[in-house]
């Protein structure tokens, strides 16, 4: 069509080609303004600078076609309406581009924002998480370690934490050239308890004996 054009304008007198082109720009315009507005109606709002540019385009072509068509006389508006009008578009076009630019940078700010909350936002989560099963874990351990090192029916130290204390002691002893004692007790008549009053009688008493250990015997 364009093709077409251009050559009837070539082919076409002065007067004529004039006439045809303000046409062909008259139906730019409008076609641009219908486009403009279908966009504006579908919420891009940026797309209102689109309709003013080819509304400056329109009616600049109008006041040109209707002095070539000999409607209105011949001044500067007439003359160079459309000259302006495209001039006008150039620089509404170009708003129009930078404030799509910034709704796309801005776009880009809000995503990169909330793709970083997001995974700032996991992180914390999962940080939490590993710090809770670290203290779970250490809570676990401290219990282990607890259990492995005391009595299950007395709930006073085993043998294995006896042994631990008697080397650090002892090693304290050699360093600082003191002497260490020990107490060893020994409960008369036990096993003439578990024989008479049976095995769990005999448990009641080792518990009520270390009870009794624990509240008279303690680190000055």
């Amino acid at each position: 069509l364009l093709l077409i054009c251009g050559v009837l304008v070539i082919c076409l007198d002065n007067k004529s080609s004039t006439q045809l082109a303000i046409l062909l720009t008259f139906i730019y315009g409008t076609l641009g303004l219908i486009a403009g507005v279908r966009t504006w109606l579908r919420g891009f709002t940026p797309a209102f600078l689109l309709i003013i540019a080819f509304l400056l385009i329109f009616v600049g072509t109008f006041l040109l076609g209707s002095n070539k068509f000999g409607v209105l006389p011949r001044n500067i508006f007439t003359e160079y309406g459309q000259e302006f009008g495209f001039l006008l578009e150039s620089l509404i076009l170009a708003a129009a581009l930078a404030s799509k630019i910034s709704v796309l940078r801005r776009e880009k700010e809000d995503a990169e924002r909330i793709t970083r909350t997001s995974l700032e936002e996991k992180v914390m989560e999962r940080t939490k998480e590993v710090n809770e099963a670290l203290e779970q874990l250490e809570l676990t351990n401290s219990r282990l370690a607890k259990m492995s090192r005391e009595d299950g029916l007395t709930h006073l130290l085993n043998r294995r934490a006896f042994d631990e204390f008697l080397s650090a002691e002892w090693r304290r002893s050699l360093r600082s050239k003191n002497t260490i004692s020990l107490i060893i007790g020994d409960i008369d008549h036990f096993k003439d308890i578990n024989d008479r009053y049976g095995h769990l009688a005999g448990d009641d008493c080792l518990r009520q004996i270390s009870l009794a250990m624990k509240e008279c015997i303690y680190r000055p």
